[in-house]
């Protein structure tokens, strides 16, 4: 797995696969240097996403080189940046996690980069709909037997069934299930093309608006959501936190007659 991470004085942020997180430094940490501040986002990134990179080895792209240099070495000659390193360490023990640290140029950690100034929008893999939205869509279909779009963990699945970047539900057939998709933006065309031909019984998607108008779905609307915080959640540690506003509306749409029209 590779994962690309970068800190400013203002926030940090970071990105793999299909996962977007970014933060902001509290009038404390914004006093830190930016060594210490870049190796806290990668703890950050651990304490958050370590399930998902269980018995994995991660390629860590960092471009501050005392920090690729700390992790390396397990320790620093800041008492601070070597704390971190250390906790940094442990949770690659309990994970069994191989963290392979290496330095990258800034001008080429360009999606980190902007996650962490704020302005690059962070659109994750493991966001849903809050619970409370879900349980109005669950009331109206039925418990969901697949999430079609899961973090690899399974961390926020909406169904005992999930499907991930790694195990990608494309060429699956869904027949006679109740599916709940909500594909990372990058991956929303190559599921419409696609889910023609699941066959599922219920087929709930979440979509942006723009690309359903653009697709002539607007039949299938059952609801739009705006742009707000709190619309979305994801799993963070051993929580859930909302999600910062998308930065655009989204629909939810029922594609069930479409999935079985093949």
């Amino acid at each position: 797995v590779q994962v690309f991470t970068d800190a400013c004085p203002f926030g940090g942020g970071w990105c793999w696969g299909a996962e977007r997180q970014k933060f902001e430094w509290s009038s404390t940490e914004k006093r830190h240097h930016i060594n210490v501040l870049e190796a806290e986002t990668v703890l950050r990134l651990l304490r958050a996403d370590a399930p998902s990179f269980d018995s994995c080895r991660v390629l860590l792209w960092c471009d501050n080189l005392v920090s690729v240099r700390a992790l390396i070495k397990g320790q620093s000659r800041s008492r601070q940046l070597t704390r971190i390193v250390r906790e940094i360490r442990l949770i690659c023990l309990k994970h069994c996690i191989s963290l392979c640290p290496r330095h990258i140029a800034g001008v080429l950690n360009v999606v980190s980069d902007g996650l962490s100034r704020g302005i690059v929008a962070s659109r994750c893999e493991s966001w849903s709909l809050n619970r409370n939205i879900m349980a109005r869509w669950r009331a109206r279909f039925g418990e969901f037997h697949v999430d079609a779009f899961c973090d690899p963990s399974g961390r926020g699945r909406q169904a005992p069934v999930f499907f991930s970047v790694i195990k990608e539900p494309f060429a699956v057939c869904f027949q006679g299930q109740r599916v709940f998709a909500f594909p990372p933006l990058h991956l929303a065309s190559k599921f419409l093309s696609s889910m023609k031909y699941w066959k599922a019984k219920v087929l709930l998607a979440v979509l942006p608006m723009s690309l359903a108008k653009q697709e002539g779905l607007l039949p299938c609307l059952l609801h739009e959501y705006g742009s707000f915080q709190g619309i979305f959640t994801r799993p963070s540690g051993g929580g859930v936190l909302d999600c910062p506003p998308l930065g655009f509306s989204v629909g939810v749409f029922d594609l069930s007659s479409l999935s079985l029209s093949v």
